[in-house]
């Protein structure tokens, strides 16, 4: 997915967010789902989610919370 997604004719909104995903997917055995919100609270300087899914614990730089 990764030559596809750096294609440059190809536009895709967030396509940064798209790649950091892609790299929390395959170095963490987290669903892609989750990668991608970690990708896009890094993005935007996000730390914290609140969440009870703990796949987020393995992120670095990602603080999860219970609710």
């Amino acid at each position: 997915m990764l030559p596809l997604l750096q294609l440059r004719d190809l536009h895709l909104p967030n396509k940064p967010v798209y790649v950091q995903a892609l790299d929390f997917y395959v170095q963490h055995p987290i669903s892609f789902a989750d990668a991608f919100n970690a990708a896009f609270m890094q993005r935007h300087q996000i730390a914290e989610i609140y969440s009870w899914d703990a796949d987020f614990d393995r992120i670095p730089g990602i603080a999860r919370v219970e609710p």
